[in-house]
């Protein structure tokens, strides 16, 4: 079974056959089932609260607090991935971003609009962003159906996420930076293992 991101070839690095679910092994001493769903919840409520309990009064706030959301979105989405053995991954629109899910049976990807962390975001007016992958920036661009003739087959545009969240734990490896009029810039990266960096880009 093969994932198609946005950008085609993605880092060999990446190991697309954690995709496979492994036989977990075992061991004598270690943390119980319910000891781990109960610190991931908790983990789950912070990052929750932290993600709208953020107020902006000026567009460099927005810079940080848009920064962050994605980072803390990003990281929480990552311990699911990792929990549940489920793949996301994020789709960059012109307005903002948003979350999908791999569904293996349908060999698709489904955004997840019902989620009330993981919906559909915008990015404040006045605030833009440069996507680049793989030493690459990527244009983005809105998937509209021209044809009116198409069938109603054909009419539903296949979401492609330029970002993937692996049940693994790995990241694909991105440097998304965003920007004002004024030039403020905040950049958010993530390397193959997981890690999500926010800092100023001078």
């Amino acid at each position: 079974m093969m994932l198609i991101s946005a950008i085609g070839i993605v880092n060999n690095k990446l190991n697309y056959q954690s995709f496979i679910r492994r036989t977990p092994e075992y061991k004598e001493n270690g943390f119980t089932l319910i000891e781990l769903l109960t610190v991931m919840a908790i983990i789950g409520i912070i990052s929750a609260i932290s993600i709208f309990a953020i107020n902006t009064t000026n567009k460099n706030d927005d810079l940080t607090v848009n920064a962050t959301r994605l980072a803390s979105l990003m990281e929480l989405s990552r311990e699911e991935a990792i929990m549940q053995g489920r793949d996301y991954g994020i789709e960059f629109i012109e307005s903002g971003y948003q979350f999908l899910e791999y569904i293996p049976m349908l060999e698709t990807w489904v955004d997840l609009q019902n989620d009330h962390l993981f919906k559909q975001r915008k990015l404040p007016n006045g605030l833009q962003y440069e996507l680049v992958i793989e030493n690459k920036e990527i244009q983005i661009k809105n998937n509209k159906v021209n044809s009116s003739d198409e069938s109603l087959d054909k009419l539903r545009v296949d979401k492609i996420p330029h970002i993937l969240i692996l049940s693994s734990g790995e990241i694909s490896p991105f440097n998304l930076i965003l920007f004002t009029d004024d030039n403020s810039r905040i950049k958010v990266s993530a390397s193959l293992g997981g890690e999500i960096i926010v800092n100023n880009d001078q």
